[in-house]
């Protein structure tokens, strides 16, 4: 049913971070956003100096996810 599919026409991904004075992760460094199969890459920036990082991807109700790749980089300032 189209319905069906406008009603699940996104979902989100979700990221957590720890960063090196913090013993978990929790729900303060958390970056939670909207995601669709119409987009094909996203740019998440966490200023700070991460240790850990954790990406909880999306899926489509009735579907299937597939990443190729992602790619994470640290700038120095």
């Amino acid at each position: 049913c189209f319905l069906f599919f406008l009603k699940h026409i996104f979902d989100y991904i979700t990221v957590y971070w720890k960063d090196e004075n913090m013993i978990d992760m929790d729900e303060n460094h958390v970056y939670r956003f909207p995601a669709t199969v119409f987009r094909d890459s996203y740019t998440v920036y966490i200023d700070g100096d991460v240790t850990s990082l954790m990406i909880v991807p999306y899926v489509f109700y009735g579907g299937k996810f597939e990443y190729q790749s992602i790619n994470v980089s640290k700038f120095v300032y």
